[in-house]
């Protein structure tokens, strides 16, 4: 467990670095990801960690409703993310990229915490 955590870290230690390295005009350009600028795509990794955290924490439905109440239900994961994404457009990108620091810090905490042998939820 501890080789994938250290991967995930220096993973996030790398995302992290390009991330800083974005200007404040940048933030909203287009990706390869169809109608996703950079800060939608960071946004999306920040809320599949903080999904992961709750499935590690076996709470991954109440997650889910927490992230996705209120909007209609997806007909399948892309359309879901790109549905959770859009909910939460328009924040500014510094909240973005602090959002997805804290969610990449939880992620690793909570699975360095974790059982390796307990399913998720």
């Amino acid at each position: 467990m501890r080789v994938i955590l250290t991967a995930l870290e220096e993973q996030h230690a790398e995302l992290a670095a390009l991330v800083a390295a974005i200007d404040d005009a940048s933030w909203q350009q287009p990706t390869r990801c169809p109608g996703w600028s950079i800060a939608d795509v960071v946004l999306h990794l920040a809320q599949t960690d903080e999904l992961a955290v709750a499935s590690v924490q076996g709470r991954f439905r109440a997650g889910l409703e927490e992230f996705a109440g209120g909007l209609d239900a997806p007909h399948n994961v892309d359309d879901g993310a790109a549905a959770m994404v859009a909910n939460e457009r328009g924040l500014s990108d510094d909240a973005v990229f602090e959002r997805w620091r804290t969610g990449a810090a939880a992620i690793r905490s909570a699975l360095a915490a974790s059982d390796p042998h307990h399913r998720v939820e």
